[in-house]
């Protein structure tokens, strides 16, 4: 009876892992997209914050020009 209950007990949770970690090609596929979506989203995130971080002088400059040009274009 124990050997019976044991392994019982043993197919059942195996039965439940299976039922949990499996999941159709279609989910396996949506779930890839989305990765994809947040990887991309994260590293356009990430390059422009550490552009901002690592060049700011560049980025002064180029707000300098900016408005240099709007000057120059509203005095024409």
């Amino acid at each position: 009876n124990v050997d019976v209950a044991s392994s019982n007990l043993v197919s059942r949770s195996i039965l439940r892992t299976a039922h949990i970690y499996y999941v159709g090609i279609d989910r396996i596929i949506e779930i890839g997209a989305e990765m994809a979506v947040l990887a991309m989203a994260m590293f356009l995130a990430a390059f422009f914050c550490f552009r901002v971080i690592l060049l700011p002088k560049a980025t002064e400059t180029t707000i300098k020009k900016v408005y240099e040009f709007e000057e120059i274009l509203s005095e024409r």
